[in-house]
């Protein structure tokens, strides 16, 4: 995989399914190309009543929308049906590692919502987008 690995600027998408809670199967999906994301926003919640000051809105703080990781990657044309494994997988724990050249780290639990594919450059190679949706909020660690 030296080949792809250069296009992905030594940045590789890593995402975890657990099968069990004591098991769990880390799958290399391939080198990042590009990110985007995740946006993470909090819902307003309305708690205006007749009541309010001055007959002016009163909004409270909700609960926190994760967003979504845009992103697309290099791989090679074998790691197709992991990825098919992982989008058809019903485990409701999965969590998607991106690890960077000096190997720190992105982080967040969530689930696979989006997939597309497009031949890569060379015949062993694919180049696939794909959409994360966050549940919680992400962590990052600095190597």
């Amino acid at each position: 995989m030296a080949s792809l690995a250069s296009r992905g600027y030594k940045t590789t998408v890593f995402i975890t399914v657990a099968s069990t809670q004591a098991a769990s199967t880390d799958t290399a999906i391939g080198q990042l190309v590009s990110v985007g994301g995740p946006d993470a926003s909090v819902e307003d919640i309305d708690v205006t009543n007749f009541d309010s000051t001055n007959r002016a809105r009163e909004h409270l703080e909700g609960m926190i929308e994760g967003g979504e990781i845009k992103f697309t990657a290099v791989y090679a044309a074998t790691a197709q049906a992991a990825i098919a494994g992982i989008l058809t997988s019903t485990s409701t724990t999965k969590a998607i590692l991106i690890q960077f050249e000096d190997l720190g780290h992105f982080h967040c639990q969530g689930y696979l919502n989006a997939y597309g594919i497009e031949p890569a450059a060379d015949k062993d190679g694919v180049k696939g987008s794909f959409g994360w949706k966050v549940s919680g909020l992400p962590t990052f660690a600095a190597a």
